[in-house]
């Protein structure tokens, strides 16, 4: 494999995950709850901290949360991957 390519996992601080688990939705939205988005963060927080990353897990935040959390994650880390259950 092309290593250039490869992130490198030998560090101990692998990085910063957040997952963002929205299992409800305001009216205005159209959308029900998601069941079992619960199971879904549970499995990727356990999957990246056995990976060795520093992981939050955030839960039903609109989207002046998750623009306010990216610029706070931006501004105290050099890199940040976030993902979001819907």
């Amino acid at each position: 494999m092309d290593q250039e390519h490869v992130y490198d996992m030998t560090h101990s601080r692998r990085g910063h995950f957040v997952v963002i688990n929205n299992r409800y939705f305001t009216q205005e939205t159209g959308k029900t709850e998601r069941n079992g988005s619960d199971v879904d963060a549970a499995n990727l927080f356990a999957t990246f901290k056995q990976l060795g990353f520093q992981v939050d897990l955030k839960s039903n935040l609109t989207r002046q949360d998750m623009l306010q959390l990216a610029i706070d994650c931006k501004l105290a880390y050099s890199c940040v991957m976030f993902y979001t259950v819907l």
